[in-house]
């Protein structure tokens, strides 16, 4: 099994500062590791019957959504799985941020006019307990898209394979049943938590970003959302990441606190997101860097 991936580390203010594109460029390579040691998943376990319809993985664990709105839990070491219900609907994106608090945050669906439901789970909450399924509640819980702010058009997410299995999808005007070589879709195409738990963003099938800025593991906190577009010309919004910045988030006094990431069909950019303290509405300076496109250029 060989996996390529592009490695980029956040840098420093002062680099940022220097060179516009030295800065947004530096330390990017691309690697292959060839080390993985694949397994199949036995006939007849918990995992070979789950429709699996979003994965992450973090803090030796690896979680996997499903069709049903369970999240499944599975201990590296071990490999033996724990379940808990998150949504009356699928399970469409999953992310558990570098902190050092257990969260784990969850988009799901609960039904037809309820989609795109954003919530956070404080995983200690089993701490001590053995039982294969779990009974949590989420910390946080909050919404995106209403009547008056109504979602962009959904796109497929993945294709279901498993004849066997259907997936029942809550998110348009009627209830619909997956079969085989059927879409699961969603107005959401990436989405990412910094290290903070600060900041959440969005990247949505209109090509815009929307940003969440706010205590977002802390019920009821205040939160807001803020809609940011790239000045360069994009394409389609394909991903978005905040990566591990190498000196920490910035100060209240910083040009920036975080990095934010965004891959469009043509360009890569980062956008310095400033603390939560300071205001979002006149835009966000973007800044554009090229990356290879094609894996054969890249090796080239």
């Amino acid at each position: 099994v060989s996996v390529l991936y592009w490695e980029c580390h956040a840098v420093s203010l002062s680099r940022w500062e220097r060179s516009k594109q030295a800065t947004m460029a530096a330390h990017l390579n691309w690697r292959a590791f060839k080390f993985f040691e694949p397994e199949l998943v036995q006939k007849g376990t918990k995992l070979d019957d789950l429709e699996i319809t979003a994965a992450t993985c973090g803090r030796n664990h690896v979680y996997l959504g499903d069709a049903l709105g369970n999240v499944t839990v599975v201990e590296r070491s071990s490999m033996k799985p724990w379940t808990f219900n998150a949504y009356a609907g699928a399970v469409t994106h999953l992310r558990i941020p570098r902190s050092n608090r257990n969260v784990l945050f969850t988009i799901g669906d609960e039904n037809t006019n309820d989609t795109v439901v954003i919530r956070t789970w404080d995983l200690d909450q089993r701490r001590g307990s053995t039982a294969d399924v779990a009974n949590l509640r989420w910390s946080s819980e909050f919404r995106i898209f209403d009547t008056k702010h109504p979602s962009p058009i959904p796109m497929p997410l993945r294709i279901n394979y498993n004849s066997d299995v259907k997936i029942t999808f809550r998110g348009g005007t009627e209830d619909t049943t997956f079969g085989t070589s059927e879409s699961l879709t969603s107005p959401v195409t990436g989405f990412d938590v910094s290290d903070d738990l600060q900041h959440m963003a969005l990247a949505l099938t209109d090509s815009r970003i929307l940003m969440v800025r706010g205590e977002l593991d802390r019920e009821r906190a205040p939160l807001k959302k803020h809609s940011l577009t790239s000045r360069h010309p994009e394409g389609a919004l394909t991903f978005v990441g905040f990566p591990k910045l190498r000196d920490g988030p910035g100060g209240p006094n910083a040009a920036f606190h975080v990095l934010l990431f965004a891959v469009y069909e043509d360009v890569t950019v980062a956008f310095p997101i400033p603390p939560r303290n300071k205001d979002l509405s006149g835009g966000v300076d973007d800044r554009a860097f090229e990356i290879p496109r094609r894996i054969g250029a890249a090796r080239d």
